[in-house]
């Protein structure tokens, strides 16, 4: 899910005709994030007077890290996905080592494979084949194995401990048609988004796709209609719509698309979003234009203000600007940033020893950093 940044302070990141009619769509009343003729302005941030903390995970044997695909803080333990060694890791907020919660194996409490997981109050979803999530509690004992009913699960997020929202769900009736599907605790199908999710385009980090905020409400960012839907129990309700002008991909063709290399020729010169998150009353979001292939495209960031109904471009770069993870609160966005002491240049390594406080070595594991925006305004 990591957006890659050069700056070693933050690093980006970052349903339905069933029978069931509580689903509501509101395509008039959707706000349009209008991008092509957006106001340029400076942005403001402001983070916490407590400062960046650094967490340096503990380096030895057992827990050796080498490629993290996703973490997962709470006040007491942090969780890593190491895509490496195919394991999920649990340390304690002070970087010391717990545990493995999960990895790659066939014995109980162990995946085939291992593609996500996400941590909703305290219980660990990990999800693995496209028919399984495996849910521990905090002390890594595994509470239930939910398997899924004839369907294929791409992603997933917890709505409640009795329901959770399926990410790209397939009935697998032949047409391979993927839908955005509210499940309950016995896997009954609440609810399903009627726009579909098509086959076609791949979803690999949904975090990029789910998000909350400080009302600790759940959104859901829809890549092939770039609308932002806001979930509540079994209504999907259409809030904001992007819109690119000339550079707003064709999603309906797109659709219909079925190689990647096509795909690709289709979304050439187009934006995608590659963040979404809200900052108080700002949605804030990131994206990019789809270069050729060995071409590097330029970060752009946007947000736009809820309240007024306006949008505003950045007129700087903001490499502290975090999308890679962050976590919505009533004080601000919680934002994690992962460095590797190995991947960093003299100057910046020294720079993170001063923010760690301490003498690294390019051994280390992976370093935690976290950081929180309290204010967020335009100029």
């Amino acid at each position: 899910m990591a957006l890659k940044t050069n700056s070693i302070w933050i690093a980006l990141c970052c349903i339905c005709n069933i029978a069931c009619t509580s689903v509501n769509e509101h395509y008039d009343d959707i706000e349009v994030i209008d991008v092509e003729n957006a106001q340029v302005r400076s942005f403001q941030i402001q983070h916490s007077e407590n400062g960046i903390k650094a967490i340096v995970l503990e380096t030895s044997n057992e827990c050796l890290i080498g490629d993290v695909a996703k973490i997962a803080c709470n006040d007491e333990y942090i969780f890593v996905f190491d895509k490496s060694t195919h394991r999920i890791l649990q340390f304690d907020i002070n970087g010391n080592f717990q545990r493995v919660i999960c990895q790659q194996g066939r014995s109980p409490q162990e995946m085939v494979e291992i593609k996500n997981m996400v941590l909703e109050g305290n219980y660990l979803y990990v999800h693995g084949l496209v028919r399984k999530i495996l849910k521990f509690d905090i002390n890594g004992d595994e509470v239930q194995i939910i398997t899924m009913p004839n369907g294929a699960i791409l992603d997933f997020y917890p709505a409640t401990e009795a329901s959770f929202w399926g990410h790209m769900y397939s009935d697998n009736s032949g047409s391979r048609d993927f839908y955005l599907t509210l499940l309950d605790s016995t896997l009954t199908v609440k609810g399903q988004w009627q726009r579909k999710n098509p086959n076609s385009i791949d979803i690999n980090y949904g975090e990029r796709y789910f998000f909350k905020n400080g009302q600790n409400q759940l959104f859901y960012y829809h890549h092939t209609t770039d609308d932002v839907c806001r979930l509540d129990n079994a209504n999907v309700t259409p809030l904001y719509r992007f819109d690119f002008g000339d550079k707003t991909p064709d999603y309906e063709k797109i659709s219909k698309v079925a190689s990647t290399v096509d795909i690709r020729k289709e979304l050439l010169g187009k934006y995608c979003i590659e963040g979404v998150m809200f900052v108080g009353d700002f949605l804030v979001f990131a994206y990019q234009e789809i270069k050729p292939s060995g071409e590097t495209s330029i970060m752009q960031y946007g947000a736009y203000d809820t309240q007024l109904n306006k949008t505003y471009l950045s007129e700087e770069g903001l490499s502290s600007l975090p999308f890679y993870i962050h976590k919505a609160t009533k004080n601000g966005v919680v934002v994690y940033q992962v460095l590797y002491p190995a991947n960093l240049d003299e100057s910046a390594f020294d720079r993170l020893q001063i923010i760690c406080r301490q003498q690294l070595s390019v051994e280390n594991n992976p370093i935690i950093l976290i950081d929180t925006i309290t204010h967020f305004t335009v100029q």
